[in-house]
């Protein structure tokens, strides 16, 4: 998050857009997951990625995805955190073409919605950070085409920010 420019009084709250971020580990991964173990199963499959919200000023946000994408349990890296995300892999070009992408996000901007109304993502705000890659992997010519959607909340344009962005490492310690 960070705050409009101009008067400190008179801020907004605003979101930072991520970028993808697919490491070829990933594109690996999915491939021995469709030929080994997933097939011709469409079903939507749990991942997970990862962000870092200490690059320097000016370089976009970007959520990682790499081999341990398919892992739930695998370990974040030090100082990331980590995001949980729906992969839908498609079985053909059209199917992936013809997705119906306004559904899954509405779908998934329910679920982090529902998540806040009961309370769990005040225990687990991993919960916040959902995202959805839909993909189609050709294997026969190792082509691999995806979209990436990154749900955020919409906000009434008249809220104001009560106090300015504190960075992170004025909040923690380095323990921390």
């Amino acid at each position: 998050m960070a705050a409009a420019t101009g008067d400190p009084g008179l801020s907004k709250l605003q979101f930072a857009p991520f970028s993808s971020a697919l490491d070829v580990g990933f594109w690996h991964e999915l491939t021995q997951k469709k030929l080994n173990e997933y097939r011709l199963d469409e079903a939507p499959k749990d991942i997970k990625g990862y962000y870092y919200n200490g690059d320097s000023a000016g370089l976009p946000a970007r959520l990682t995805l790499e081999f341990s994408a398919f892992d739930m349990s695998a370990p974040t890296p030090a100082r990331c955190c980590p995001a949980i995300g729906t992969l839908y892999n498609t079985n053909t070009l059209e199917s992936f073409k013809t997705a119906d992408k306004k559904l899954l996000l509405e779908q998934a901007a329910n679920e982090i919605w529902e998540s806040i109304k009961s309370g769990t993502a005040l225990e687990n705000p991993v919960l916040l950070n959902k995202f959805l890659l839909l993909t189609f992997a050709d294997l026969k010519k190792y082509h691999f085409y995806y979209w990436f959607c990154y749900p955020a909340l919409c906000l009434p344009e008249s809220l104001p920010l009560i106090q300015g962005p504190v960075g992170l490492d004025q909040r923690f310690s380095l323990k921390q």
